[in-house]
């Protein structure tokens, strides 16, 4: 059975998605804005009566403060009971403690698939939420479908397209990983690599997957075409490493984040971080290039 855990203040958003699943699918609901409302204590099961009490549960929800989405998580885990739960999480709000979150996040076992709606919605944090659990996200304007962009969301986490990806650099000279791309794949959802080898780099890149129980494998044919779009891409990739290291920083790190006391982990990463800094010759919150 499929569990679902949906926090949101868009009321015909959970009522869309739980058209999809059937009365053996269990669900649970919270709603959170400085406070959080549980639709039921325990999860339900996915049937008529329990979707039309979903409906007005909704009913009398209104808004009230802020985005504590950090209480609002903690609560559909626990909701959740075990590893492995699928959690969408739906918001137009700003989020406080996003460092923190990230980190807790990361060592709860969910996967989180998060829909962002509106300027406010914090788009890169969203990503890096989703992403750092394994799970994908989507974001939009207020003048765009929310019901639809939400239901191509649930469809998409259903199952995986492609699992057990592996990237093979071994035929480009010098070639390496820079960073370990995604295992699983979903429908709507690319694949990114990113990479680098030395000299012309001339070869394959090797990627399998498991799909549905059949292998698959796709070599795409590099070569180097002289053009400058190199310089360009090299700074996005140290763009995304600089995201991916300060995203595992704690948020009382981000001051003085050598502090005396501080853990050896978080003095590691912040050395990474000026590193990469210097590498990439790009701003980070260990260094500011002037």
């Amino acid at each position: 059975t499929t569990e679902i855990y949906t926090l949101s203040l868009h009321d015909a958003l959970p009522i869309s998605c739980l058209g999809a699943l059937g009365e053996a699918d269990r669900f649970g609901f919270v709603a959170f804005d400085d406070r959080v409302d549980l639709f039921a204590a325990d999860l339900a099961h996915a049937s008529v009566g329990n979707r039309e009490r979903l409906r007005q549960f909704l009913l009398g929800i209104e808004a009230r403060g802020g985005t504590a989405l950090g209480r609002g998580l903690q609560e559909a885990v626990r909701l959740a009971g075990a590893d492995r739960a699928e959690l969408i999480v739906i918001t137009d709000g700003q989020v406080a403690g996003t460092e923190d979150l990230i980190c807790q996040v990361r060592s709860a076992g969910a996967r989180l698939h998060c829909l962002g709606i509106g300027a406010a919605s914090q788009d890169r944090f969203l990503t890096l939420l989703a992403r750092s659990t394994g799970g994908v996200s989507r974001f939009l304007t207020p003048r765009e479908r929310v019901d639809t962009a939400a239901l191509d969301l649930f469809a998409a986490i259903g199952a995986p397209v492609a699992s057990d990806v592996q990237v093979d650099f071994g035929e480009l000279a010098g070639g390496r990983s820079i960073l370990e791309p995604a295992s699983d794949v979903y429908a709507g959802h690319p694949l990114v690599v990113m990479g680098e080898a030395s000299g012309e780099a001339n070869g394959s890149l090797r990627v399998t997957w498991n799909g549905g129980g059949t292998a698959g494998e796709l070599r795409v044919d590099l070569r180097s075409n002289g053009e400058c779009e190199a310089q360009t891409v090299r700074l996005l990739q140290g763009a995304r490493l600089i995201t991916e290291l300060e995203s595992g920083m704690r948020g009382e790190w981000l001051g003085d984040a050598r502090q005396e006391g501080g853990r050896l982990g978080d003095c590691r990463v912040m050395n990474r971080l000026e590193e990469t800094s210097i590498e990439y010759g790009l701003a980070s919150r260990a260094m500011a290039l002037v």
